[in-house]
């Protein structure tokens, strides 16, 4: 079975899903018949490069929400990364655009 990732390094869904599924395959029979293949998509192609502003101010701005409402989105999103063994820490990410690091 071939599994083929479309992902982007700024995605956190991507990763809590990448997660997800290393979690998966490391308990099925089959693991060793699992090819996956990992593909870039750039989640934002207009993203500027490197913002002076925190996530919390970005996301406000690019959602049409509140400040208060962007800080419980992300930890919303970070409950749901800790539920699957990882940590986020939405406070010190740089938002940017991430043509390069594909």
């Amino acid at each position: 079975m071939k599994i083929q990732i479309w992902s982007d390094f700024s995605c956190p869904f991507c990763y809590i899903g990448k997660h997800h599924l290393k979690q998966a395959l490391a308990s099925f029979a089959e693991k060793e018949s699992v090819e996956i293949v990992l593909r870039s998509f750039e989640l934002d192609p207009s993203a500027p490069g490197i913002k002076q502003k925190d996530i919390y101010t970005h996301l406000s701005e690019k959602y049409d929400m509140s400040i208060p409402e962007a800080n419980e989105m992300t930890a919303n999103i970070a409950r749901q990364a800790k539920q699957t063994g990882l940590d986020f820490h939405f406070d010190i990410l740089v938002p940017t655009n991430t043509f390069d690091a594909h």
